[in-house]
């Protein structure tokens, strides 16, 4: 009985040992993945806006830009913007749009994720924008029908495009004519197992 129980606790002491190892081993391998996006330093504050805050339709985005203003202003923050769905709480919305010149499309149409951003976002995360620009104040609020593309995006509908000859493609979604002015890197947004997926961003 005594030589069956040292049996049974050196079987038990090695199922544990590889078992921490292999959890040790994925733990390092997740650590080595890039997100996509720089953590450190980085606060992240989530906040609802009541309509009675907002004010009347289309006063939200000022009621936003007052509050990066405030924001920015702080000493020793270097860069703040804002976001519907952080990396990891959210996976922004899914949206049908016809793509002028694209592969890999059915009927011309092709579903993609779409996150609202605002100015400062790409910075304040530390994503980086890989050709043309990021948005800008005057972006906001539906007045300039531009959007940001990821690197995703481009390998699945414009497998022959680099970022810098993809700035100006068109894109028709809601029967809205939307143009590309900047590519961004992929972010991983579902998980840290998970690829990017296509993604649009939209003022």
């Amino acid at each position: 009985m005594r030589g069956a129980l040292v049996v049974a606790q050196v079987a038990i002491s090695v199922i544990l040992v590889v078992g921490a190892a292999l959890m040790t081993q994925s733990f390092v391998r997740q650590m080595r993945v890039d997100l996509g996006f720089k953590p450190d330093h980085v606060v992240a504050v989530r906040f609802t806006i009541s309509g009675s805050q907002a004010g009347p339709d289309g006063q939200l985005a000022n009621h936003i830009r007052a509050l990066l203003s405030q924001v920015r202003a702080t000493p020793g923050v270097t860069a703040a913007g804002a976001t519907k769905a952080l990396p990891f709480r959210g996976n922004g919305e899914p949206a049908t749009l016809t793509i002028q010149g694209a592969a890999n499309t059915e009927g011309g149409l092709s579903s993609v994720m779409v996150m609202h951003v605002t100015d400062g976002y790409f910075g304040a995360m530390g994503i980086p924008v890989l050709a043309g620009r990021e948005f800008g104040s005057g972006d906001a609020g539906g007045r300039a029908l531009v959007i940001l593309a990821n690197q995703a995006f481009l390998k699945r509908y414009f497998p022959a495009e680099t970022p810098v000859t993809a700035i100006g493609k068109r894109l028709v979604t809601a029967r809205v004519e939307v143009e590309i002015i900047g590519v961004v890197g992929d972010v991983r947004q579902t998980s840290v197992t998970e690829p990017a997926e296509p993604t649009l961003y939209i003022s």
